[in-house]
């Protein structure tokens, strides 16, 4: 490395400290409505703010906390720069580093204190999709089809949810929930199965083999629709301009303060986006399930029984062009002549106004107003 290009080395990694500082001491300080938004993608971010900018989403003043585990298997030098560039005033940036491994997630760590300084300093938080769970931190072996990506990513979000939720693994444990029982923490796909193994429970390693005993694409792709929770089809004919998700319909089995009457009024049975190949089995230390695939066989919304804003849903509702009109229209399947987009099915099968009402039950949340 020459010398002029490690001065520009040490110059970049001096702005990048002092723009975390500086975004450190500014959350300290912010009075705005903040949700902390755990290792997103620029994906992610620009999808809250589409909900937000189209009114789905409506928390006056939101302020997002971008928070990045410096171990996780994710350059967030992008997120880094997304932010830096902001001109909005929307984000804040947290690059939080520390050692995690299997043996210390359910426990006091090194990561302890940031937990509590983001729980203590936010007015709530979200985990996002991805990648399977290592089954490791669940006492089960790895099944071949299980697909271990980010086993970091998961470390340190498996132990920020045990240390604010607390989990069967460590009864010593005081969640920092005990705090502020209404702090929300919510998770969508990966984030609510993360939720449910950092309390404690376990999953399904793969849908098709465990719950229906399928092992070949074929066969999956014969059940009813409502029985497949992700496009086979990508598995035999490989298209970008055909989803990878599915849809599919829910059925709501307990009623809960969050998703009440008012989110089923119009259909009961509403269609989700569902991209996922894993389910919780056994539930976490408190959680129950508020509702399930229409068979009864995969948990679709999970809750908590003591901290009655934390809950996780097994769909996507945070996608934007479930939302927009403008949505580009899809394939569904290798045959289809006629495309449909994601906002049309959803409008024309009755379950738009299911996904709205969920949006607008979180700001509500978020504002006080429920």
């Amino acid at each position: 490395m020459t010398r002029g290009l490690r001065i520009v080395v040490i110059i970049s990694l001096l702005l990048l400290i002092s723009f975390s500082c500086k975004q450190e001491d500014r959350l300290k300080t912010d009075k705005r409505i903040t949700i902390a938004i755990i290792n997103p993608s620029i994906e992610s971010l620009d999808g809250i703010i589409s909900l937000v900018e189209n009114g789905i989403l409506n928390i006056p003043g939101l302020l997002l906390v971008a928070v990045c585990y410096t171990a996780a298997e994710r350059d967030f030098v992008p997120v880094e720069n997304y932010i830096m560039d902001d001109e909005e005033d929307l984000f804040h940036f947290e690059r939080i580093e520390g050692d995690l491994n299997p043996d210390n997630l359910f426990e006091n760590n090194s990561l302890s204190n940031h937990f509590r300084r983001l729980f203590s300093q936010t007015d709530g938080i979200i985990f996002l999709g991805g990648d399977d769970i290592s089954p490791s931190v669940y006492d089960e072996k790895t099944r071949l089809i299980t697909n271990i990506i980010t086993p970091y990513r998961h470390y340190f979000e498996l132990s920020f949810l045990f240390h604010l939720i607390g989990g069967s693994q460590n009864e010593t444990h005081v969640p920092y929930l005990e705090e502020n029982p209404d702090y929300p923490v919510i998770g969508f796909c990966l984030g609510m199965q993360t939720m449910n193994v950092a309390s404690g429970g376990n999953m399904y390693q793969d849908i098709p083999s465990d719950i229906y005993g399928l092992k070949y694409v074929e066969d999956v792709l014969s059940l009813e629709p409502n029985q497949i929770h992700r496009n086979y089809w990508q598995n035999l004919w490989p298209d970008d301009d055909m989803i990878t998700a599915n849809f599919h319909q829910i059925i709501r089995i307990k009623n809960h303060s969050f998703f009440n009457e008012l989110l089923w009024t119009e259909n009961p049975t509403p269609y989700v986006y569902s991209s996922h190949h894993q389910a919780v089995n056994s539930y976490g230390k408190h959680m129950e399930v508020v509702a399930t695939s229409m068979d009864g066989k995969v948990p679709e919304i999970i809750v908590h029984g003591k901290y009655k804003n934390v809950f996780g849903v097994q769909f996507h509702p945070e996608i934007p062009e479930l939302y927009s009109e403008k949505a580009e229209p899809m394939k569904w399947n290798p045959e289809d002549s006629i495309l449909i987009s994601y906002h049309d099915f959803l409008n024309e099968n009755n379950s738009l106004t299911f996904h709205k009402a969920f949006w607008n039950k979180v700001g509500q949340l978020f504002t006080g107003k429920n």
